[in-house]
């Protein structure tokens, strides 16, 4: 009897915790003298509430006998326990009588199943759930329950089934049954919240009345592990995640740190107008600086494009799952990305420029040399000629032939004299030229210029003329340069506006559901006409220029190549952002469950839908619940179809077990949730040792990479860890 009343007193108190009340039983005989323990079991028990005569406690025998009849006459009709216990027995500490009518409402109303008719007997539901337990390990057989557990073997197997690592199942022995049982009992107490009230050798002589009591108290045991196991797996999924965008953010920062730098020395070096004062050397500087855009630059661009699709993806889960905003900071925001790099454009236009300025001085030195040359050779062949004709002696007979000599000589020196004059003249500018813009040759130019004596006067006039047409004609061409080059930098600026106003509406949505960014994205991607149509309006006006010879634009940087560049990298951008936002809407859908996840539970589903009418019934619930791990006690096969039976039959159609699934198995949103898993783990205690955690792993959902994790993040207190800290922490970034 003493040890049947110990663990009534511990069923009692377990069922008035769990049913939320705050009554604790010392003694079961002494404590029901007044009936009221006996009113709350039943009601936490029955469901029913008591509503006859209000009740005071009283130490009166007299009022104790009147309450407590008006607890019977509930007992007996309303609930329909059949009994033959009468008030005086519970008021003189009756111990038959009161132990009897205590297992009378336990036998009625404790049910392991939901559906177990009410008339059924506990016992043969106790026996069924512990075969199903305890089915394949060796020496286990449940055909009693008070001797099918005296050597300790099914305690020790119902243990080994949910936390293999505590028990070595096959070095137990049947003839260690104190041992065995031992084991059992402190790994119950320690595991399995089960109080260690009894010694190995108090099993032998419990009743089978007591027995059942105690083997609820393992059911509840083996429940709470069940618990800890889902509790482990959403703690193991938040970890992960947690681990995951800690890991992007890391990854962010440093590749945009990168960039950033190479950004900014790429500046400097752009800045640096260093030239050899040769046409060969700007060349070579010019085909460096075209190499540089269209390969360095072109591959920081693909980073880029990385690197904001991080970010975004990074940006889709936090916003998903409901986390803060990342801020990367120190300059390294998208913002201050996009600011850069328009700093960098900025200074490859004035380097565009300064390297365009040096190309058009070098030719125009080169034309100059060139002329000069020309003249050169045209003024030595005119002076050889010349030279013939003054050593030209002519036949003088007649006094005339000398006088027309004489004057023949003074035409001559005076065409030399008009020649010299306006020949030097020319090529005194062209020196000039040569001379101050430093040309590398100036000094054999020089020297050509001052073997130079002769000059054509007689030219003058028409070579003013000439030169006054082709300055209108220059001016002309100049005009048809400067409009090929606005309209280019116009087209060019239309394209760089549609495409800035694609990204500000894709970036305008980003706070509305994911759905409604994939429609917006999806929407933008199937008219590209518009984006057509401005660049072919940019590669004509490109043409346009290419036929004129022009090379260097003033009004803009960007070549047709670099637009085509633009819309690509464009359309890569969408691209990944659109796979982006599939993956999260599919995996928001999931709440993080894998495609095997998503596997198992249809199957299993299948499997115990038994006539194919895509529904479950009650008791085909829970079998299936049983099957995935999942609670499958009355209350939470009950909670299931309040919750997600939509058609209210008492049935759950398979899309509705899987939004329950997802629920269960997903990733949980809620800080609450994480701390209740945690409270399961720490068995309600505010902070979480390692052994908690360890003796979860189950190295699928719950991994020792897990509890490594957590035991490094999370900071000490006392003998355990502060789990509250830590998960506020994690989902406050």
């Amino acid at each position: 009897l003493r040890l049947q009343k110990m663990i009534f007193k511990r069923f009692i108190n377990q069922s008035l915790k769990q049913g939320g009340r705050t009554r604790r039983i010392d003694d079961v005989i002494t404590d029901m003298a007044n009936g009221m323990p006996l009113l709350e079991l039943i009601e936490v028990m029955s469901g029913k509430k008591y509503s006859g005569k209000t009740l005071k406690e009283s130490k009166l025998r007299v009022r104790m006998i009147d309450n407590i009849n008006q607890i019977l006459n509930f007992v007996k009709k309303d609930c329909s326990v059949s009994t033959k216990v009468v008030a005086e027995d519970l008021a003189d500490g009756n111990e038959t009588s009161i132990m009897g009518l205590v297992f009378a409402v336990i036998l009625k109303y404790l049910r392991l199943d939901e559906d177990d008719d009410e008339s059924g007997d506990i016992r043969e539901a106790l026996k069924l759930w512990l075969s199903n337990k305890t089915a394949g390990y060796a020496g286990v057989e449940i055909d009693s329950l008070t001797k099918s557990f005296y050597n300790g073997l099914a305690f020790n197997a119902l243990i080994h089934k949910m936390r293999p690592k505590l028990v070595d199942y096959d070095a137990l022995s049947p003839g260690n049954k104190e041992a065995n049982l031992q084991q059992a009992l402190e790994l119950g107490e320690k595991y399995l919240n089960i109080e260690k009230f009894l010694e190995p050798s108090d099993i032998p002589k419990l009743n089978e009345v007591s027995m059942v009591i105690y083997l609820t108290d393992w059911y509840n045991g083996i429940t709470l592990l069940q618990k800890q196991d889902i509790a482990a797996r959403r703690i193991g999924k938040l970890v992960e995640m947690t681990i995951l965008h800690d890991n992007m953010r890391a990854e962010y920062r440093e590749k945009a740190t990168t960039l950033v730098a190479w950004v900014d020395q790429k500046i400097v070096e752009l800045s640096k107008n260093e030239f050899d004062n040769t046409l060969e050397g700007v060349q070579a500087l010019m085909k460096e600086f075209y190499d540089y855009k269209e390969q360095e630059k072109s591959s920081k661009i693909v980073d880029h494009i990385s690197i904001v699709a991080l970010y975004n993806n990074l940006a889709l889960r936090l916003a998903n799952h409901k986390r803060p905003a990342f801020k990367a900071g120190g300059g390294l925001d998208v913002e201050d990305l996009e600011a850069k790099f328009e700093s960098l454009e900025a200074a490859e236009v004035a380097k565009g420029g300064a390297l365009n300025n040096e190309l058009a001085r070098q030719l125009k030195l080169k034309k100059v040399a060139a002329r000069f040359k020309e003249e050169v050779k045209k003024l030595k062949d005119w002076g050889h000629h010349k030279a013939k004709e003054i050593a030209h002696e002519p036949k003088i007979e007649l006094t005339h032939d000398a006088e027309d000599a004489i004057d023949d000589l003074g035409f001559l020196t005076a065409d030399v004299a008009n020649s010299k004059k306006t020949r030097l003249s020319a090529l005194s500018k062209l020196l000039k030229v040569l001379v101050d813009e430093d040309y590398q040759h100036k000094d054999e130019v020089s020297a050509s210029y001052g073997e130079m004596g002769e000059a054509f006067e007689g030219m003058e006039q028409s070579l003013s003329e000439k030169k006054t047409a082709l300055e209108a004609e220059l001016a002309r061409q100049q005009g048809l340069d400067a409009t090929a080059c606005q309209e280019f930098a116009d087209a060019v600026k239309a394209f760089q506006d549609f495409v800035k106003s694609k990204r500000a509406a894709l970036s305008a949505g980003e706070n509305t559901p994911l759905e409604d960014q994939l429609a917006t994205l999806v929407a933008s991607m199937s008219d590209m006409s518009e984006a057509d149509s401005l660049i072919k309006t940019v590669s004509k006006k490109s043409k346009k220029q290419k036929k004129r010879g022009l090379a260097h634009n003033p009004h803009t940087n960007i070549t047709a190549a670099d637009v085509r560049a633009q819309w690509k990298q464009y359309e890569l951008l969408v691209a990944k952002k659109k796979e982006l936002l599939e993956q999260e809407i599919e995996e928001s859908k999931r709440a993080g469950l894998t495609e095997e996840q998503m596997k198992e539970i249809t199957d299993n589903f299948k499997y115990f839908d038994k006539d194919g009418d895509d529904k479950l019934t009650k008791r085909e619930l829970r079998a299936c619940l049983q099957s995935l791990g999942e609670e499958s006690n009355p209350q939470a096969v009950k909670a299931v179809l309040d919750e997600f039976d939509g058609s209210g039959d008492g049935n759950i159609q398979s899309a509705e077990f899987m939004q329950f699934m997802i629920k269960q198995l997903g990733d949980s949103d809620s800080k609450e949730e994480i701390i209740q898993s945690f409270k399961y783990l720490a068995y309600e205690k505010d902070t979480v040792t390692a052994s908690n955690l360890e003796t979860v792993v189950n190295n699928k959902s719950f991994k020792d990479m897990h509890v490594d994790y957590l035991k490094k993040e999370m900071k000490e207190c006392g003998d355990g860890y502060d789990y509250p800290t830590w998960t506020k922490e994690a989902f406050d970034r």
